[in-house]
């Protein structure tokens, strides 16, 4: 058995809080007097403190529509002033910080209703209830392990973001084709955000591995130059581009546009006769949708571990870690393909790990093309950096197959495989494992997460009331 490290390898050894307040304006700085909170949360606890704050300084509650699973979907609206900021948490269920980030932020509004003078919040605890219960098996307890986090995760298909389920239309050629939301939880994030009509989205992501980067739609140079600011200010490597986007040039630094679906398929539709329906897995996102109130919007993609030694080799180029990772995540997309359709009768679609792990095999299998593309290009003779080592390596050839590998665990262990199934899968996901634990890590924490979250957001408001 492989033993994971002891976490935190290397802590903050300021506390969260005080970070935070060192982030923010100094008239922000009296909102949080009480701790953050530092641990994942139950849907049903984080609701039902949220709405203990809500009701404590008389917050309107809406009901916007309810999960596949019946549970209901609140959107809690804190002030009245015109002015609205919108802040939802929960699109990807194995990224559960921004949960807790609504909590504290909840119960700091609630103990200090003169923030709501000039403007609003409104806060949806859980965009995806259902996935994110999928995964709260393994909070109660939780040390910042590795091993037991991509063991035991669930994220669902890309077809079930309901942040990407939103309408859009497309003009290709001589046609316009049209896509309705297709999740109940897609269609209740559009009503809340038709609702609300805010000037600031904040859509709360925690990434795993690596720097943090944010992205914004909309807004100011001058905002996302005060955004490149706060990965400082946490002690967090800032990620030089987009993990699957090596390409993109920053607005500011750590801070990148974010394309719009027709941008993303576009050009594929131009290659194909195809009805581009049939090539869709996603709607349009929530952040370009918000454009339409004038919002801007931010993802933060924050991650909860940094390595501290993630060094190249001597002599190593880009190339040689590029080709090195493009031939991992090429395999392991092989390997998935053979063993889920060999053993499909114990990996049926009717069960939600089978989907993500299948609909991961051709993300796998893009992302190995990218890196190849990456290691053949002008760049790939340039010595390997330490960024290079934390994306292409940890991140992306070791990480995002973690991530398919351990909910294969699960679903196989769901439903019922034969030992020598689960073993053979055991010992993929060790070996991926063996090597990302080769290394070692600062964990976060998720206070420290959650009050960069903050502070990303704060700064939006700020850059909003200064125009």
């Amino acid at each position: 058995m492989i033993q994971e490290h002891p976490f935190p390898v290397e802590a903050n050894d300021t506390p969260a809080t005080q970070l935070l307040h060192d982030a923010l304006p100094q008239r922000w700085r009296g909102l949080f007097t009480a701790p953050i909170v530092n641990r994942f949360l139950t849907w049903t606890d984080a609701e039902a403190r949220v709405q203990a704050a809500a009701q404590k300084v008389g917050a309107q509650i809406v009901t916007v529509g309810e999960s596949r699973e019946h549970r209901p979907l609140h959107l809690y609206r804190f002030g009245e002033a015109t002015r609205r900021t919108f802040w939802y948490a929960g699109p990807h269920a194995n990224e559960p910080v921004g949960v807790s980030t609504v909590v504290s932020l909840a119960e700091a509004l609630a103990a200090h209703p003169e923030y709501l003078d000039t403007i609003g919040f409104d806060l949806m605890v859980c965009v995806d209830p259902d996935s994110h219960v999928a995964n709260e098996h393994w909070f109660p307890g939780y040390a910042g392990g590795l091993r037991s986090y991509y063991e035991n995760l669930y994220r669902p298909a890309r077809s079930e973001f309901c942040d990407w389920d939103m309408p859009f239309e497309l003009d290709a050629g001589e046609k316009t084709f049209h896509r309705d939301s297709q999740l109940p939880e897609g269609d209740a994030l559009r009503r809340a955000l038709d609702l609300s009509r805010p000037q600031v989205v904040m859509s709360l992501h925690n990434a795993e591995v690596g720097g943090m980067y944010i992205h914004q739609i909309g807004g100011t140079r001058t905002l996302a130059g005060a955004l490149s600011t706060i990965p400082d200010a946490f002690s967090i490597p800032t990620e030089p581009a987009p993990i699957d986007a090596p390409g993109e040039q920053p607005i500011a630094p750590g801070v990148f546009p974010l394309p719009s679906i027709a941008d993303m398929y576009g050009p594929l539709f131009d290659l194909t006769s195809d009805d581009p329906l049939n090539i869709l897995v996603m709607g349009e996102s929530a952040m370009t949708w918000s454009l339409r109130y004038g919002a801007v919007s931010l993802v933060t993609e924050v991650p909860l571990w940094s390595p501290v030694d993630a060094l190249p080799e001597p002599g190593q180029t880009l190339a040689d870690v590029a080709t090195e990772a493009a031939d991992r995540l090429g395999e392991i997309a092989d390997w998935l393909t053979a063993f889920c359709d060999e053993n499909a009768a114990l990996l049926p679609s009717s069960d939600a790990r089978t989907r993500s792990v299948r609909d991961s095999i051709a993300m796998l299998a893009g992302l190995s093309a990218m890196l190849t593309t990456l290691a053949g290009s002008p760049d790939g003779p340039n010595p390997a950096t330490e960024e290079d080592v934390r994306r292409w390596r940890l991140m992306l050839s070791l990480s995002v197959p973690l991530r398919s590998l351990g909910m294969l665990l699960g679903a196989l262990r769901g439903n019922g495989a034969p030992d020598g199934l689960v073993a053979e899968a055991q010992t993929r996901f060790d070996a991926f494992e063996a090597v990302l634990e080769g290394y070692h890590y600062r964990f976060h924490g998720v206070d420290v997460v959650s009050g960069i979250q903050i502070a990303a957001g704060v700064t939006a408001i700020e850059n909003l009331e200064a125009e």
